[in-house]
């Protein structure tokens, strides 16, 4: 059985090229059409004012989306282990908010001012 890799991101919202229904659907970027990747969760949205509460202001610079997601990104296997080095290293509009879940909510408490999170 392949290892489960996972990462927490903040990540923009964009809207998608509309699916085989017609249908547009947004979501956090990156993550949607992104095969090598099993599954994610998300916290907010965030409005741009919060992100840059929340000193993340280096990301909003690389992008004009109005809202944003705190987002867990899983995998399994190698693959998912490079799609997340990729989101890390190569987009300068998302940021690594935490790499083992026990440092999540610590985090979010200290830049998002709030205490009632839930990490499943």
């Amino acid at each position: 059985m392949a290892q489960t890799y996972d990462r927490w991101f903040v990540l923009p919202i964009v809207e998608y090229p509309e699916d085989e229904n017609g249908e547009i659907v947004s979501g956090p970027k990156y993550i949607l059409n992104e095969d090598r990747l099993g599954g994610f969760s998300s916290a907010g949205p965030f409005g741009r004012g919060e992100i840059e509460e929340a000193e993340f202001n280096h990301i909003l610079s690389f992008n004009d989306a109005e809202k944003w997601r705190v987002v867990h990104v899983w995998g399994e296997g190698t693959d998912a282990w490079d799609a997340l080095n990729e989101i890390t290293a190569l987009y300068h509009d998302s940021h690594t908010l935490a790499d083992h879940r026990e440092n999540v909510i610590p985090v979010l408490n200290e830049r998002f001012g709030r205490d009632n999170w839930s990490i499943n």
